[in-house]
């Protein structure tokens, strides 16, 4: 009876009272996530925000109409942005869920291009209509895929790191981008400005589907 009790008591001793292992404060992220980044910090490095786009679209509008009207319909740009962006998100959604974040990143990174290229030679209403639409359909797709395209490369236990990364590179790529832009704007011309923006955002495209390549290579190669 003692043996059996002494055997028992080893055996179901408290696991709570044992100190949990500790876990390294830094743990390296995976190439892939490093290169999905030089990506989009080589596109956040020319993505400016909106209201770029809403100046050119109001000089875009000023030659053929009145300073109130290109004014009003400037408003109307955003709002026509915004509602685009909302239509595209569902189908780019369900389009990552066919092909992938990568392929679907780099569209909406080469949508972004579209429309910089649009509203640098563009002029009256059907290039604003046009540039709203493209814009519009880039934003869901850049906004929504470069986070799911991080969560796929990373696992569970790096994630909030590696969120933080990737808002720390869109933030500084921000203000970046606002200020390169808005000196060129100023004192180059906004055509050469918004082509600057294309730039950046092809090489960020095709930095993406470069990865993508080299990824399904990897894959196929025989352990």
């Amino acid at each position: 009876g003692a043996l059996a009790f002494l055997g028992f008591s080893l055996l179901s001793r408290d696991q709570r009272n044992e100190a949990p292992k500790a876990k390294p404060r830094w743990q390296p992220m995976p190439p892939s996530f490093w290169r999905l980044m030089v990506a989009v910090a080589a596109f956040g490095a020319g993505n400016f925000g909106v209201l770029f786009f809403t100046l050119r679209a109001f000089e875009m509008l000023v030659p053929q109409a009145s300073f109130s009207v290109a004014a009003a319909a400037a408003v109307a740009f955003v709002l026509a942005v915004n509602l685009v962006g909302t239509l595209a998100a569902f189908p780019g959604g369900w389009l990552v869920d066919r092909v992938g974040t990568r392929p679907v990143l780099a569209v909406g990174y080469a949508a972004f291009a579209a429309a910089c290229v649009i509203g640098a030679v563009g002029h009256g209403p059907a290039a604003v209509v046009l540039v709203a639409v493209v814009l519009g359909i880039s934003q869901p797709l850049v906004s929504a895929t470069e986070a799911t395209a991080v969560g796929s490369v990373v696992d569970e236990e790096h994630r909030g790191t590696a969120f933080g990364i990737l808002a720390g590179i869109n933030g500084l790529g921000d203000l970046a981008s606002s200020v390169v832009v808005g000196v060129i704007w100023t004192f180059v011309g906004a055509p050469v400005a918004l082509g600057y923006g294309a730039v950046l955002a092809l090489v960020g495209a095709a930095l993406l589907l470069t990865f993508v390549r080299r990824g399904q290579a990897t894959q196929a190669t025989p352990a």
